[in-house]
């Protein structure tokens, strides 16, 4: 009953009190107690207005989760392949999965979320195909910009200020299967950063995330009488294994002690192709993947490291494949309307609205009883689109064009002979209809069912019901536009160790960041933090508090560096604003974790 209330009646219930329903239900006993156990700590730490010592942060605690160590290198070619070959072997692991980079000496949550950064950078490249795009009108967000991947032009990713949605595709779409593929993939990737707690700046459109935390299933919920157990009655595809999830499960081995130490253990490869190219090629399938996994769970059986091979083929996939040709309707059904298409694709919903304005007119003049039939005809044979041009004349076919040629077709017929079938004043609403159908259900489809099937293998995707759109982007993007003043920098910042809040240098720092445009900021904040996006709350709920600290200044071209796990900067002192800034820029386009 308590996920029917906060489900279907989360506004009874504040975000934080439905986070925290959240987060102590959906990943089992062992993460609710570590979770727990961490927000103390924060709120403790925000209390005292300072970090807490080492012996305060242990008081009450019983152990922590596992964590599986994945090496891997940095190859932006590669990115994503490496990403589906960790994630897949990863999905069910109950463990928290940290990720480290060759001849890297960085260790810990900075590379993960680093990691994490990069793979969504690489999800975010308009050549995937996945995204609606436009090739021949630029948004007003696209610019040339870094988001991982070092400066990108204009047009290298999707930029649009309605955020990332899936493009409709045509089944005959030679690119389909992979993009299928990728979706299934970016499912796994989005639970896994909500799982563990990574905040990942992914710009996902308000709609994509109405579709994760909403289902048909939770508006029958609300229009019919029901039982007080959510779980019964759950029709197939839609978490039947998943009923008592986070309740009886086996957690018994989920927490070890704090002082255990980690060792090397393999991990089943399950990669499969991507990036594919069509005639079917792929260098990648010559090619050994050398995946070291650490973990706790072999300590105590084994203290020795290995190294082990795993070979990129396709003999050992396991890719879940989705029924796409089942009657049933899918998860996603009537969740979107017309309204949210004119949002979605703003040029063509524009189209859309004109040519319901035109049947607004046309029913109106049909429903005047004043008017003769012939009277009728001429009228609505006079009416114009957009105030412009006359429908018939248009000779506007039932076929549906996408927007840019990355997504591997040319038109879709909309219904049988559509291309030889002209809209008229008389089957406009057909027109729309089909077009609404195509661009919101059957042209997503096997995109989203896709991203369902790699999302509920992390956990399972109804236990979003409890928050709103915006709450759940917050959750798994935190603040993704960066903004503090003065005073908070000077609030939220602690300096030590050579800086305190009247020192020049720490003075000098302060009205740096306070000038920095938007992506200087967002690049600050991963610099600093390895997420170029701040928690829920700004500054103020960073954790732990961003430390800065004076570094000494071997030469003139000593560059601050940073501990991302403890968000500790360690910063020269400058002789002017102008050369601090120029260096902690410098300093955050570089990529990689050095010792200097």
């Amino acid at each position: 009953w308590c996920h029917l209330l906060t489900s279907s009646y989360s506004f009874l219930f504040p975000f934080e009190t439905r986070e925290i329903f959240f987060m102590c239900t959906a990943f089992g006993a062992s993460r609710a107690v570590i979770w727990l156990q961490k927000r103390r700590d924060e709120i403790l730490e925000r209390l005292r207005s300072g970090s807490l010592r080492k012996e305060e942060q242990y008081e009450y605690h019983i152990g922590r989760l596992r964590q599986d160590r994945v090496c891997i290198p940095r190859r932006e070619e590669e990115i994503l392949q490496w990403a589906h070959s960790v994630l897949n072997a990863h999905a069910e692991r109950k463990s928290v999965l940290e990720i480290e980079f060759m001849n890297e000496e960085g260790t810990g949550l900075g590379p993960s979320l680093e990691f994490y950064a990069l793979v969504s950078a690489e999800f975010q490249c308009k050549g995937l195909g996945m995204w609606l795009c436009d090739d021949d009108d630029q948004d007003d967000q696209s610019r040339e910009v870094d988001i991982g991947q070092g400066i990108r032009r204009p047009g290298y990713y999707v930029q649009r200020s309605n955020g990332l949605f899936p493009a409709p595709i045509s089944p005959e779409s030679k690119v389909l299967n992979r993009i299928c593929k990728l979706f299934q993939l970016l499912g796994m990737f989005v639970a896994k950063c909500i799982q563990d707690g990574r905040r990942v700046d992914m710009p996902l459109s308000n709609l994509f995330f109405k579709l994760m935390c909403s289902t048909s299933k939770t508006k029958k919920h609300c229009s019919t009488s029901r039982s007080l157990s959510i779980d019964s009655g759950s029709s197939q595809g839609d978490d039947d294994g998943e009923s008592k999830e986070g309740q009886l499960r086996n957690e018994d081995d989920d927490i070890v002690p704090i002082e255990q130490d980690n060792s090397q253990a393999s991990v089943d490869n399950n990669e499969d192709r991507l990036l594919e190219p069509e005639n079917g090629s792929d260098d990648m399938s010559e090619k050994e993947m050398l995946i070291m996994m650490e973990t706790e769970e072999e300590a105590s059986k084994d203290g020795s490291k290995e190294d082990f091979s795993i070979p990129m083929t396709e003999n050992n996939s396991s890719n879940i494949r989705v029924d796409v040709n089942s009657p049933r309707s899918p998860w996603f059904s009537d969740i979107l309307d017309r309204q949210d298409l004119y949002v979605l694709d703003p040029y063509r919903g524009k189209f859309l609205q004109e040519l319901s304005e035109l049947i607004s007119k046309r029913d109106v003049i049909t429903r005047d009883s004043m008017l003769s039939q012939q009277q009728k005809q001429d009228k609505i044979g006079n009416l114009l689109l957009g105030d412009k041009d006359k429908l018939d004349e248009m000779m506007i076919p039932f076929v549906y064009t996408p927007s840019s040629k990355t997504h591997g077709y040319q038109s879709f017929l909309l219904k049988p002979n559509g291309l030889d079938m002209d809209v008229t004043i008389d089957n406009a609403d057909e027109y729309i209809q089909l077009l609404e159908d195509f661009c919101l259900s059957t042209g997503i489809k096997r995109q989203l069912e896709s991203f369902k099937v790699g999302f509920d293998r992390v956990f399972p995707m109804k236990r979003l019901r409890v928050f709103s759109p915006y709450e759940l982007r917050l959750l798994l993007c935190g603040e993704q536009s960066p903004s503090w003043t003065k005073d908070d920098v000077v609030k939220y910042t602690e300096p030590k160790y050579g800086y305190n809040q009247e020192s020049p240098g720490y003075q000098r720092f302060v009205n740096v960041l306070v000038a920095m445009v938007p992506d200087e900021r967002k690049a600050f904040v991963q610099f600093v933090t390895g997420c170029s996006s701040l928690p829920p709350g700004g500054l103020a709920n960073l954790y732990p508090r961003l430390t800065v600290v004076r570094k000494n200044m071997t030469s003139k071209n000593t560059f601050p560096s940073v501990n991302t796990c403890v968000h500790y900067l360690k910063l020269p002192e400058y002789p002017s604003e102008e050369v601090l800034r120029e260096k902690l820029l410098q300093a955050t386009y570089e990529k990689g974790f050095h010792l200097n």
